[in-house]
Formats: structure tokens, C-alpha cells, sequence
């Protein structure tokens, strides 16, 4: 029980702070989409993209090395070794990838943007992705000594300095798009130093090969698993820009925001729930898989309850936030919410990899996915727009769970209820859809 008490110690500490950081962020949703046309919304869905995907590039997975071994490397000399060696990595990969970018940003704004003049644009987001890929070892150390305030005071000064930013730059100085990308460069920079700051006892000035190389070990199996779950969770915006254009990207991101709502909710709880689980490895094999079990049923009830309750004021909540150009994107936004829940999942049915150190498993359930992902758009986008692409990322997202679960059993004695998730899941999808289509069924009653 001490395990559980922890567990919702956490979220809610974890909860109240994230909430404010993710709905300073909200704040932009209606000024940026009335300020800005569908097709200049969809430029900054897609830097967005880009600046996430070039995060995990520079990083390659190297904080989720950090979170593995801190336990195992008791000493402070030790943990020292241990996040300073990553950060210099991370460091001189990332510069390396800013100067590439930089040779090659015209050609790369000319493939997603449709012009070579946005090129500054993918360069601030390289630069963005540098300082995101860097602020995540400092936070990954803050979360590991369980210094939740410090660790969301970081993000929320991170996203109060994005907003505020971003607001002074388009309406005081008039500079337009660019404001936004200035103004997530500038903030991820401030918040990595100010994370550096908090950890300042563990991190030094040195670089150890000895400590890098066993977190590479470790990291580098995992990063195609990162990468394909990446290009799972993007592929129906790349999808949407060949078959749509920018404009339908745009509403495609805009409407998604409302599921920020429910991946706040997932991200609360892997920040509490990923030390606590890493924890508990050192229980005794029958208490610690008792735990993750009911720990995997509480999560998809609970999750896919809130779900529902978000996919019933889902359409108020967009007309309220969007101007009337972006409310036909309200088809897409049950779906997206089941893939955020599922994708979330993964903290839990990827425990037997971690207990395991088979961390190359996990790729196998993602590029399934990435796969059938990619698949179903090029069938469903053609035939129903934007919606298309939103189911064909929930079903990728039902198979990369499924997968990874037959994977954590196979490796393990770790055993998760398939009956209690079958259940959870059809009961979303069929409630989703009677919310989603309830006006067209009372006209064909009526």
C-alpha cells in the first residue's frame, strides 16, 4: 500500500503544477489561431515536428540511460560521472546537428514548408530541439530525487516565458511567425540553465567513457524503438501535408490541442509512476508484479473514463478556443485521445524490457505500429480527410500496446489483464462514436 500512497502523492504533486504549465500553453491556442491563417498554423504544427524529432536524434534516448542506472550508481562522484558525461554528449551531438541543419535548411523548408524562405524557421527549431534535447538530463535527475516542485517549476517557467515571449513579439514588436519559434528557442534555453542551476552539486565538468559507454549500451538499443514510436505518433501530419497541404495540418493541430487535456494526465502520471516502477524492481517478484497489475487496470479505467468525459464537450471547447475554420477538425479528437491513453500505457507494458535490460524489444512493437500507422493513412486519409489520419494513429497505437504487452510477458513473469483492457477499449470507441455522431443518429430516428 506505502507503494500506491506514494504513487498518488505524486501524481497530485506532479498534477497541480503541470496543470498551470500546460494551460499557460493553452493560452496561445486562440490568440495564434486567429492571428494566423490554417496554412501559417500548420508551419508551426510542423517546425514543431521537426524540432521534436531532431530532440530525440541529439539526445538518443540518453536520459531514460540516466533514469536506469541513477539507483545503481550510489555514490554522488558516481551520478556526477553519470549526467555530466550525457550532457557533453548530447552537447557536441547537437551542435553537430545545428550546423547540418543549418547547411541544409533551405532544401528542408522547401520539402515541408513549400518555400526555401522559411529556412529561419527550421533553424530556430533546430536550435529549440538543442536546448529540449539538453533541459531533459537535468529534469530526469530532479525527478529521480523526487524534487517534484523543482522539477515543474522548470517546465512552468519554461512555458510562462514561451507565452509571454511569443505574446510580446507578435503584438509589440509586430514580428509575426517568427515570434513563436524565438520564443521556444529562448525559453528551453533559460529553462536548461535554470535546470542546470538546480542540479549544480551532481554536475561537473568532466566526461567519463566509462560511464557513457554503458548508458549508450543501453540507450542506443532503445532509440529506433524512440524513434518509430516518434514517427508513429507524426505520421498523420506528414500523411496530412502529402495529401492535404499545410491548411489541413493546421486544423489537424489545432484540434489536437483539446487532447493536450488527457496528455497532461498521461504525463502526470509517467512522472510519477516511471521512479516509483523503476523502484519497486527490488521488491520481491510476486508483490512487485501484483503492483504493476493493478497499477495497468487502474490506469486504462481511469484514463478512458476522463477520456469520455473530454470526448463529450469536446465540440463546445473547440468552438469556444478556434475560430469556425478550424471546427471540423472536433472528428479527429475521440481517437487522438485513445492513442495518447494507449501511448501512455507504454510506461507500464514495457516493464518487462526494463526488468529484462531487452530493450530492443521495444522496437518491434513500434515499427508494427509506425507500419500499420503509415498504412492506414495512405488507405483512410484519401476517403475521410483529417479523420482518416487520426484512426489509422489509434489503431497503430492499439497494436504497439498489444505487441508490447505479449513482449513483457514473454521476457518476464510481469502478466497485465487483457480482459479488463478489451473490455476498457470497446467500451471507449463504441460511447466515442454515439457522442461523435449523436445529432446524425437522432435525424435518422426522427
Amino acid at each position: 500500500m506505502s507503494s500506491f500512497r506514494s504513487l498518488g502523492k505524486d501524481i497530485i504533486a506532479y498534477g497541480v503544477m503541470s496543470g498551470i504549465s500546460k494551460s499557460v500553453n493553452l493560452v496561445l491556442l486562440p490568440v495564434l489561431t486567429r492571428q494566423f491563417s490554417t496554412s501559417e498554423y500548420g508551419i508551426i504544427d510542423v517546425i514543431s515536428i521537426l524540432t521534436s524529432l531532431l530532440s530525440l536524434i541529439i539526445a538518443l534516448s540518453l536520459e531514460s540511460a540516466v533514469m536506469r542506472f541513477w539507483f545503481e550508481s550510489k555514490k554522488k562522484d558516481e551520478l556526477s560521472k553519470l549526467i555530466s558525461s550525457s550532457l557533453i554528449f548530447v552537447l557536441g551531438t547537437g551542435i553537430l546537428i545545428i550546423f547540418l541543419i543549418y547547411l541544409f535548411s533551405g532544401t528542408i523548408s522547401v520539402l515541408l514548408l513549400d518555400s526555401s524562405e522559411n529556412w529561419i524557421y527550421v533553424f530556430l527549431g533546430a536550435c529549440s530541439a538543442l536546448f529540449m534535447a539538453l533541459k531533459n538530463i537535468p529534469l530526469v535527475a530532479l525527478r529521480m530525487q523526487r524534487r517534484i516542485i523543482g522539477y515543474n517549476s522548470v517546465n512552468l517557467i519554461q512555458s510562462l516565458l514561451y507565452v509571454g515571449l511569443a505574446l510580446l513579439l507578435i503584438f509589440k514588436f509586430q514580428q509575426g511567425l517568427i515570434s513563436v519559434f524565438i520564443a521556444l528557442a529562448i525559453s528551453h534555453a533559460i529553462a536548461f540553465i535554470i535546470g542546470l542551476l538546480m542540479n549544480r552539486r551532481l554536475i561537473k565538468a568532466e566526461f567519463s567513457l566509462s560511464f557513457l559507454k554503458p548508458s549508450l549500451k543501453y540507450s542506443l538499443p532503445m532509440f529506433p524503438a524512440v524513434f518509430v514510436t516518434w514517427l508513429n505518433q507524426q505520421a498523420d501530419r506528414f500523411l496530412l501535408l502529402l495529401f492535404l497541404g499545410l491548411g489541413a495540418v493546421g486544423i489537424f493541430g489545432a484540434s489536437a490541442k483539446i487532447v493536450m487535456i488527457i496528455a497532461l494526465l498521461v504525463t502526470i502520471f509517467r512522472q510519477a509512476w516511471t521512479p516509483l516502477s523503476i523502484n519497486a524492481l527490488d521488491k520481491e517478484e510476486t508483490e512487485r508484479n501484483q503492483f504493476y497489475e493493478k497499477v495497468f487496470k487502474l490506469y486504462f479505467i481511469g484514463m478512458f473514463t476522463i477520456g469520455i468525459i473530454i470526448v463529450l464537450f469536446s465540440r463546445p471547447l473547440l468552438d469556444l478556443l478556434v475560430p469556425v475554420e478550424y471546427h471540423t477538425g472536433y472528428v479527429i479528437i475521440p481517437w487522438l485521445i485513445g492513442a495518447m491513453v494507449l501511448h501512455g500505457s507504454a510506461s507500464i507494458t514495457n516493464l518487462g524490457t526494463v526488468i529484462s535490460k531487452k530493450t530492443g524489444a521495444n522496437s518491434i512493437a513500434a515499427w508494427t505500429g509506425a507500419f500499420t500507422n503509415i498504412c492506414l493513412g495512405l488507405l483512410l486519409i484519401p476517403k475521410f480527410g483529417i479523420a482518416g489520419a487520426a484512426i489509422g494513429s489509434f489503431i497503430a497505437e492499439l497494436f504497439f500496446t498489444l505487441i508490447l504487452w505479449k513482449k513483457s510477458i514473454q521476457l518476464t513473469s510481469v502478466y497485465f489483464s487483457i480482459p479488463t483492457f478489451i473490455i476498457v477499449v470497446l467500451l471507449y470507441i463504441n460511447l466515442s462514436l454515439v457522442i461523435l455522431y449523436y445529432p446524425q443518429l437522432m435525424n435518422i430516428i426522427s
